[in-house]
């Protein structure tokens, strides 16, 4: 009896994903629940490793700062992602460089040695 309503309801499930209507529908095309392919730890420890948690962080975020650049560019491309339009990559690369912003840049070592210089001929 369940097997045949399970069928069923394949059956159906199936139609559905086959009807252009039902792939329209917003809740079909939105995948909030992607994750990371390294999670992005914040300064108080917390890690964001799907969408949703890094959306759920920007919407944290003062109005004021969220009217900034970079915020408003990674509010677009956490939309372009969780519609399978973006690429997942770019929201990270834009979370990422966005919480390093206001950090003071970590000095480099000097090199050990002096790099050749060389003339072009041209």
């Amino acid at each position: 009896m369940h097997e045949v309503r399970l069928g069923r309801l394949c059956q159906y499930s199936a139609r559905l994903v086959r009807d252009h209507r039902f792939q329209q529908a917003p809740w079909f095309l939105m995948s909030w629940s992607i994750k990371f392919d390294v999670p992005i730890v914040l300064d108080d420890g917390r890690e964001l490793i799907t969408l949703r948690e890094a959306a759920e962080y920007v919407t944290a975020l003062r109005k004021k700062e969220q009217a900034k650049p970079h915020w408003q560019t990674i509010a677009g491309e956490l939309m372009m992602a969780a519609e399978r339009r973006g690429i997942v990559m770019l929201v990270e690369i834009a979370m990422r460089q966005a919480l390093a912003l206001g950090k003071p840049e970590i000095p480099r070592a000097p090199r050990k040695r002096a790099v050749t210089k060389y003339k072009v001929i041209r």
